[in-house]
């Protein structure tokens, strides 16, 4: 209806209501194409529930990933993002005392289309006193630049002991030469870190 009344964009809620009910969205993708394209699709808004409490983890990056293939806009601004704007991630997180590390990840966005992409790597470092890091390995981004969907770059950390974990993504700091916005700073999105 807003669509019809000269809206460029808005809310997808009916869309959000399918997925939360974990419904077939097969139907209402076929018969509401205008809405499709011009719909703001979204997991998680002001108006809603986290999203980490409406959807299991699998549910919940299932949801991500499905929307961001859509045409239309999706909304990653949900305050559980952390953007750099031709800048890397550099974090040390603190664990309060010397633990068991069995794996480290890092998750990340990539949607083209809005200028986000996944880091170039992602590398984790391991210290005891916060001061002498040593590597703890680290993983290479796919060259796909045109996909939109969250990825976990994950490493086996084999039960080394650290009290600080640091995490570093290397951002492409431009968007690619083949891109709309080719030498404009891109973006770096990331979630969270697990240390498990």
């Amino acid at each position: 209806a807003l669509v019809e009344q000269g809206f460029d964009y808005c809310y997808d809620k009916t869309l959000y209501d399918l997925l939360v009910e974990g419904s077939s969205t097969q139907h209402y993708l076929d018969t509401h194409p205008d809405m499709i394209e011009h719909g703001v699709h979204f997991i998680e808004n002001h108006d809603e529930q986290r999203a980490a409490t409406v959807f299991a983890l699998t549910e919940h990056t299932a949801a991500a990933q499905f929307i961001a293939s859509l045409p239309g806009l999706t909304m990653w601004h949900d305050g559980q993002w952390q953007g750099f704007e031709g800048e890397d991630l550099e974090a040390v997180i603190d664990l309060g005392a010397v633990q068991k590390i069995g794996s480290l990840c890092a998750t990340f966005l990539q949607d083209a289309g809005s200028w986000i992409f996944w880091p170039k790597t992602v590398s984790f470092a391991l210290s005891r006193d916060g001061r002498s890091f040593t590597p703890a390995g680290g993983v290479t981004a796919c060259e796909d630049v045109r996909s939109s969907m969250i990825k976990a770059f994950r490493v086996e950390a084999g039960g080394k002991r650290a009290r600080y974990v640091r995490v570093t993504g290397v951002s492409v700091k431009v968007c690619p030469p083949d891109h709309r916005a080719a030498g404009s700073p891109a973006w770096l999105f990331v979630d969270e870190v697990v240390i498990e």
